[in-house]
């Protein structure tokens, strides 16, 4: 998150650090094409730095070995599927929320741009304001759309003969959550690219 927040900050403030703005702004493109290329620059570092905790746990179940070298029980089958269904679900979101913070700093720091003094008080009032009515509405955003239901952090505990305990069978999750997650970004990005191309100076 931390990165997130540094990498949505940095990656639109580095063409007005670096005078380079000027150029950058007199592109023939729309404010949704330069932010979006930022954007995708973001999206492929996080898949990079995700990929080191993905090679590693990769690495630590299907290499019994390397467990078994540190004296930690090996995993067997039915372990193994639940340890990355469960990862690649809590990862999607995971993910998602990242994005999220690297959109609501991208707005951040667009947002500084529109004046000429006190930049960074703008931004940081956009990013801590936008950020604490998020957490506010997150909740009862997350009730209104219950009607779209639940998945299971582990499919199949629960059913006869599945073996599931029943503290693993109830971890349910909404699938408002991730939707949100989505629906944010969508919105903090259109947001940015609006002032991006109407409001922020050169």
């Amino acid at each position: 998150p931390l990165w997130a927040i540094w990498a949505g900050f940095t990656g639109v403030g580095s063409e007005w650090n670096n005078k380079t703005v000027y150029g950058w702004l007199s592109l023939p493109a729309r404010g949704s094409v330069l932010l979006g290329s930022k954007t995708l620059a973001l999206f492929t570092q996080a898949l990079v730095l995700g990929a080191v905790p993905v090679l590693t746990a990769w690495i630590l179940i299907h290499q019994p070995g390397v467990l078994a070298s540190f004296g930690a029980p090996v995993p067997d089958a039915r372990t193994t599927r639940m340890i990355l269904e469960a990862g690649s679900k809590i990862g999607v979101m995971a993910v998602l929320g990242v994005l999220d913070l690297a959109a609501l700093a991208q707005l951040s720091s667009v947002a500084g741009k529109t004046v000429h003094r006190l930049q960074w008080l703008v931004s940081g009032g956009v990013f801590f304001g936008l950020l604490w009515l998020g957490g506010r509405l997150l909740g009862p955003l997350v009730d209104a759309l219950w009607f779209l239901g639940s998945f299971p952090l582990v499919s199949g505990l629960n059913q006869p003969g599945s073996g599931g305990t029943a503290a693993a069978s109830t971890q349910q999750f909404p699938v408002a959550v991730p939707v949100l997650e989505v629906l944010g970004f969508v919105v903090l990005f259109l947001a940015a690219a609006w002032v991006l191309e109407k409001r922020a100076e050169a």
